[in-house]
């Protein structure tokens, strides 16, 4: 067989975006349709008739482009593309007068499928169907056409058939003089007639065969579950496909094996205690073991006169052998040549191994200490005194410990926890109006991925969150709550822990790509509002979820779109250099509604192709200089 009909004619309402013909889809970041013609044509086919029909230009321009010449298309127009696949079907009565292989436009094949029914050419005046024989539930769901067999016959053909062996898979061999009469009783019959109804005539007359498919995976994408499941498969075959060579366990016998297990869990004492810098006398953060241990003191320049000076000077007069280290405001001093630098300097003033590393700050404060306890002597005590709301709302609560490298943030760290942190808001009270509004973004975050109840009391509030320390302090102590849920059920965030990396997969390129102009709230606030327009794009929620955050987001102070100056490809380009990235692609963390993460296969780490994402912050951007 050299020739293909392909139906790619109908509107795919079930799937993605209302403005996206189905075929053109992307899954690997390929249209579905350029999948289909690639696979047939690898088993021979050369010819391919295309039935196309809504957005027909836009399918038309797109695989002609792709193409670019390489084999023989022939677009045939279905005007009446609303009505049933037999319909369709028939419109390539004209242009076929030998045995092709019909295929729907909307399939996803492995080659195994597309090889199998090129080898079975169909007996005269019939048509076979590849069928998955004993499908699981996901591919037997009440729109699939079931299949009812015996000796390689199909007797019965189907929707709503309640026994059945398996499921078609919308691949067929056919021969014209055998489908297209059944298909013209079907329409003449009922005008917008499924193909099965057209097929289960040639049931009738004993000449419709069926072929069993191998285990290789197929997927007929008709929901947002099914396009991730898709990806995701194409995911998986694509990094178990790498290796040339695949060692196999039996291969080689090992003379021995013996495993060891190292540690034991840490626990973290959050501490909230408003007023703990006036006394800091009055609260044992240093435990007694390390009395005469060397201890170091770290914060930045605007910090440092605030609370970390007045804090070292009372930890001296308390006896402690104390080392204050002031290191530069921002995201300069979380680079390696800071970390390098600062290290050194721990070691030339001398540590031991009960030596402890107290972070008196920000997020950078906390995350440059973090990981320089985590390293020296293989790791050393660790307490976070956090003084911003970012901070007390996220870095300090927590046992990441990063610092920057040349091509984006945290790219470089540990998982490392601190012995205790405790949290000051008294200390908000100096902080600027901007960082105020930056820290609730992850407020915001835990609010719109964890407690709907939580976003109406958001919502609602009516206060100067800026000057109101009481509000603070309960916005403070809920994050606190939800994350440490979060961080004990998942701590390497694999699963529902997923939740504290919501709007980090675009927030960290944007925050890098602004030069780090941006805080990382605000950065985060915009990665959510392009998360939230990701989640519509692939239709599994409604507009009112965009709305809450971009509604949210504004009412906080934060920004809701992209600044001049940073480009979508210049985003594109950074995504790779994110936690988040494969090789094959980039994931994220996408919520369904307020409080509802979105799980596919048990996985909340969604794999989302280009072309959505793209189109997500293409609708974020804001106006450009």
């Amino acid at each position: 067989m050299k020739k293909a009909l392909i139906l790619a004619a109908g509107r795919g309402k079930r799937l993605d975006r209302k403005s996206k013909p189905k075929p053109l889809v992307e899954v690997g970041n390929r249209p579905i349709l350029m999948h289909v013609i690639e696979g047939l044509a690898a088993v021979g086919i050369e010819e391919f008739h295309i039935v196309v029909g809504f957005d027909r230009e836009r399918i038309v321009r797109e695989v002609t482009s792709r193409v670019a010449g390489q084999w023989k298309l022939n677009f045939i127009d279905n005007t009446s593309f609303d009505g049933g696949l037999a319909h369709s079907a028939l419109c390539g009565r004209e242009a076929l007068d030998e045995p092709f292989i019909l295929s729907m436009g909307d399939h996803l094949f492995d080659a195994a499928h597309f090889a199998r029914i090129a080898a079975s050419p169909p007996e005269a005046g019939g048509v076979t169907v590849l069928v998955h024989h004993n499908p699981p539930t996901e591919k037997a769901t009440s729109d699939s056409v079931k299949v009812r067999g015996e000796d390689g016959r199909v007797k019965a053909i189907g929707t709503d058939l309640t026994e059945y062996g398996g499921v078609d898979m919308g691949l067929f061999s056919c021969d014209p003089e055998g489908l297209f009469p059944v298909l013209a009783e079907a329409v003449a019959t009922t005008p917008d007639a499924s193909l099965a109804e057209a097929l289960q005539r040639l049931a009738g007359r004993g000449k419709l065969t069926c072929l069993k498919a191998d285990a290789a995976g197929w997927d007929d994408i008709d929901t947002p579950v099914d396009l991730i499941r898709a990806e995701m498969r194409l995911r998986d075959q694509a990094r178990a496909g790498v290796l040339s060579h695949v060692i196999l366990a039996s291969t080689k016998v090992p003379d021995a094996v013996h495993d060891f297990v190292v540690g034991e869990p840490v626990t973290t004492k959050m501490v909230m205690m408003r007023g703990f810098f006036d006394r800091p006398e009055g609260f044992e953060f240093i435990p007694r073991e390390s009395a005469s241990s060397p201890i170091f003191v770290f914060s930045d320049e605007t910090v440092t006169p605030l609370y970390a000076a007045p804090l070292f000077e009372k930890m001296r007069s308390m006896g402690y052998n104390a080392h204050l280290i002031t290191m530069p405001d921002g995201e300069t001093s979380k680079s390696l040549a800071s970390f390098v630098e600062l290290t050194e300097r721990v070691l030339r003033l001398g540590v031991d191994e009960r030596s402890v590393f107290v972070s008196v700050g920000g997020g950078v404060v906390c995350n440059v200490c973090g990981f320089i306890a985590s390293c020296i002597y293989r790791g050393l005590n660790l307490v976070h005194l956090p003084t911003s709301l970012m901070a007390q709302c996220d870095a300090a609560i927590s046992h990441k410990q990063a610092i920057n490298g040349a091509f984006g943030k945290n790219m470089v760290g540990s998982y490392y926890s601190p012995r205790m942190v405790i949290v000051d808001v008294n200390t908000l009270r100096t902080l600027p109006t901007r960082l105020i509004h930056d820290g609730l973004a992850e407020v915001l975050k835990h609010a719109l991925c964890q407690e709907p109840d939580y976003v109406e009391y958001l919502m609602a509030y009516e206060g100067d969150c800026v000057r109101d320390i009481d509000f603070l302090e309960k916005v403070v102590s809920k994050n606190v709550r939800l994350k440490c849920e979060l961080v004990h059920q998942d701590p390497k965030e694999h699963t529902v822990g997923m939740v504290m990396q919501y709007g980090h997969t675009l927030g960290h390129p944007v925050e890098h790509m602004s030069g780090y102009q941006l805080y990382h709230g605000e950065s985060v606030a915009i990665g959510m509002i392009v998360a939230a327009r990701v989640s519509r794009i692939l239709n599994i929620c409604g507009e009112e979820l965009v709305t809450a955050h971009v509604d949210l987001c504004a009412k906080f102070g934060l920004p809701t779109t992209i600044p001049a100056g940073i480009t979508v490809d210049g985003l594109m380009e950074a995504l790779k250099y994110n936690k988040r990235y494969l090789t094959e692609g980039t994931q994220m963390s996408l919520l369904t509604d307020i409080g509802r993460p979105w799980a596919v296969n048990g996985r909340y780490v969604i794999p989302v192709t280009n072309g959505i994402i793209r189109e997500a912050i293409e609708q974020t951007m804001g106006v450009q200089a």
